[in-house]
C-alpha cells in the first residue's frame, strides 16, 4: 500500500487597481507617494503571480502524476462536448506547449458544407477552426481517415481522405484523395497526395508521425484494400512503398498504426484478412510477422522499455462473432509476440469499424480504450490500465453505439486524455482524468 497523498488548498494572490477621478488643476502631483506603486513595480507584481502559477500548475501536474500510481486511488472520468455539431474520425494529439488539440471530421455526407476541423485548447478555452471544406453543391465526404500529428517545431499537420462526387445527369464520378494539411504558423497549406477513382484509396484510418528527420510519413490503404501503403516526404518529394499485400481484401482491413521506434525506424501494425500484423523498415525492405490471425482494429505504441506492444480487438475463435481485447508485446531478446486477454466479455464490439487505443502512461504501464456493446443501440467506451501486476477494467461513457473512431494520448500530468464521437447527437467528446484546468 502507497502513502495517501494529502492535498492543499492553493490560493493565488489577487490585487485590483484604485479608480482613479481627475479633479481639480492638472498639476504635477511631484513623486509617488509611499502608499503609490510605480508601474515597474506592477509589472514585476504581475511576473511574480505568473511564476507562481507556473509552480503551482507543475505541482499540481506532480500531485496527478502520484495519484495516477497510487494503489488505493482511482480518479473519475471526467466528459465534455468540445464540438456539439460534428465530430467523426477524431484524432487526439498533445502539442509542444503541454495543451491537447484534435483534429476531426465535420458534419456528416449529407450536410453542407463539409469540413476538416481543428480543436486547439489554449490553457483557458478550446478555439475551433475549419482546416478544409467541400464547396456548396458538390456531394461528398471531407475527412475520413484522421489523423493528427505536430512536427517538431510545434506547428500541427493533419492527414485525411476527400471523396467527392460530381454528377452528370444521374451519372456520378466519385474522386477519393489522401490529402495533407500543415500549419506553417500562420495558415494551412494542403497537399494532394494520391488522386484517383473509389477504389484507389480504400479503409482507414490513415496514421500521420513525424520522423527522427522532421519528415511526415503517412500508412494508408489503397486500392481494393488489399494493400498497405507508407508514403514520406524526403527532401520535398513525396515517396510511396508496399508494406504488404495480401490476397484478398478484408472488411477487418481498415485499421493501420504508424509509429517510429525509439532508433528511429518506421513501424506499422495493421489488420487484414491474416489477422493483426507488424511491419517494420529494415533497410530498403519491410520486414513483416504475425502477431495475432484472429485480431483486428490493432493500436501500437513502444513502451518504456523501447520494445513494441499492439493493442487489437481479438476473435476468441475462427469465424465466431465473440470479441475480446488483447495486447500484444515483445520483450528483449525475443521476436515472438506474448498476448495478454485484458477483457474476455463476449461483448467487447468485433464490428469491423471496431478498434483499440493504446498508450503509455508516465509511470511506464500500458492504458488502452475500446468499446463494448451493451444491447442493440447502446454501447460504453471502456478504458483497460495496468498496475503492473493487474488489469482494472473502468466505464469512461455510455454511448448510443461503439462504432465511433477513439483516440487516447497521455497528458504531461500522467493522465489519460480520449476523444470519440456520439452518433445520436452529433457531438464530439472528450474524456480526461487529471487536472481539470487543462483540458475544461
Amino acid at each position: 500500500m502507497k502513502t495517501p497523498i494529502l492535498l492543499t488548498a492553493l490560493a493565488l494572490l489577487t490585487f485590483s487597481f484604485p479608480t482613479v477621478q481627475a479633479q481639480g488643476p492638472l498639476a504635477n502631483p511631484g513623486p509617488p507617494g509611499p502608499t503609490q506603486k510605480s508601474l515597474q513595480q506592477i509589472w514585476d507584481k504581475i511576473g511574480s503571480l505568473e511564476a507562481q502559477v507556473g509552480q503551482l500548475r507543475a505541482q499540481n501536474q506532480a500531485l496527478n502524476a502520484a495519484l495516477a500510481s497510487s494503489d488505493s486511488i482511482n480518479l473519475a472520468w471526467n466528459l465534455r462536448a468540445v464540438d456539439t455539431s460534428s465530430g467523426k474520425y477524431s484524432s487526439l494529439a498533445f502539442g509542444a506547449d503541454g495543451f491537447p488539440a484534435i483534429a476531426y471530421s465535420g458534419g456528416d455526407p449529407y450536410s453542407r458544407p463539409q469540413s476538416i476541423k481543428f480543436a486547439r485548447f489554449n490553457g483557458t478555452s478550446w478555439t475551433i477552426s475549419v482546416v478544409e471544406s467541400i464547396d456548396e453543391g458538390i456531394f461528398g465526404e471531407c475527412g475520413t481517415g484522421v489523423s493528427l500529428s505536430f512536427d517538431p517545431s510545434g506547428n500541427p499537420a493533419v492527414c485525411y481522405r476527400k471523396t467527392t462526387t460530381v454528377f452528370d445527369g444521374a451519372i456520378g464520378r466519385t474522386t477519393q484523395e489522401l490529402r495533407f494539411a500543415h500549419h506553417n504558423g500562420s495558415a494551412w497549406t494542403l497537399t494532394t497526395l494520391i488522386t484517383g477513382s473509389a477504389t484507389v484509396l480504400t479503409g482507414g484510418p490513415e496514421s500521420l508521425k513525424f520522423g527522427p528527420d522532421g519528415e511526415p510519413a503517412i500508412t494508408y490503404l489503397s486500392g481494393d484494400g488489399s494493400r498497405i501503403n507508407y508514403i514520406k516526404r524526403t527532401g520535398g518529394a513525396w515517396n510511396i512503398s508496399v508494406v504488404d499485400a495480401v490476397s484478398d481484401s478484408s472488411p477487418y482491413m481498415r485499421s493501420a498504426s504508424l509509429v517510429f521506434s525509439p532508433e528511429g525506424v518506421p513501424s506499422i501494425a495493421y489488420s487484414g484478412a491474416e489477422g493483426v500484423k507488424f511491419a517494420s523498415l529494415n533497410g530498403p525492405a519491410w520486414s513483416v510477422s504475425s502477431v495475432d490471425p484472429h485480431g483486428f482494429g490493432p493500436s501500437l505504441a513502444y513502451g518504456p522499455d523501447q520494445l513494441p506492444s499492439v493493442a487489437y480487438i481479438k476473435n476468441r475463435a475462427p469465424g465466431s462473432d465473440m470479441s475480446g481485447l488483447a495486447l500484444a508485446r515483445r520483450f528483449s531478446g525475443n521476436l515472438s509476440w506474448e498476448t495478454t486477454l485484458i477483457d474476455s466479455s463476449p461483448r467487447v464490439d468485433g464490428s469491423p469499424e471496431s478498434q483499440a487505443s493504446l498508450a503509455f502512461g508516465t509511470d511506464g504501464q500500458p492504458i488502452v480504450t475500446y468499446n463494448v456493446a451493451v444491447n442493440l443501440g447502446t454501447a460504453k467506451l471502456n478504458a483497460a490500465t495496468f498496475d503492473g501486476i493487474n488489469w482494472k477494467l473502468s466505464v469512461i461513457a455510455r454511448k448510443s453505439d461503439g462504432t465511433s473512431t477513439i483516440s487516447l494520448a497521455v497528458g504531461p500530468d500522467g493522465q489519460p486524455l480520449c476523444t470519440w464521437y456520439e452518433r445520436s447527437t452529433n457531438q464530439l467528446y472528450l474524456g480526461w482524468k487529471g487536472s481539470f484546468w487543462s483540458v475544461r
